[in-house]
């Protein structure tokens, strides 16, 4: 893959505030899920559910330096998808190509603690909870 991996926005719903905290990582019998809260404490929470993922992974921000840093023209936002991602790049090496020919989407969520990296299939479920 020569072109360098380009993050864009991705609002899945309406109202998205540009800080949300992750407030809890769910992956159990129901399904893969992620909770977001913005910053005011009487905010609604937002619920990312997929069905399944193929491969997911929670990085402190302050370890991501690098790729933080990598995307210049990035917008303060919590939700993004990758274009180019080195990530499904790697995926497909270290799973000798099993899943070549499929349409996987690489989802990153961006709070200010955490990075949040998916790979899914299947988009997520997404809706506001307490609203």
């Amino acid at each position: 893959m020569t072109n360098s991996p380009k993050y864009k926005k991705w609002t899945p719903v309406d109202s998205i505030p540009k800080r949300m905290f992750c407030e809890a990582i769910h992956d159990d019998y129901e399904g893969f899920r992620i909770l977001l809260k913005g910053e005011d404490p009487t905010s609604p929470m937002l619920r990312l559910k997929f069905d399944s993922v193929l491969l997911y992974r929670n990085i402190d921000e302050g370890a991501m330096l690098k790729t933080l840093d990598s995307i210049k023209d990035r917008e303060i936002f919590p939700l993004y998808i990758v274009h180019n991602s080195k990530w499904i790049e790697w995926f497909h090496e270290e799973s000798h190509n099993m899943f070549i020919g499929n349409e996987i989407v690489h989802y990153s969520i961006m709070t200010p603690d955490d990075v949040i990296d998916i790979l899914s299939e299947n988009p997520p479920n997404v809706e506001w909870l307490n609203r």
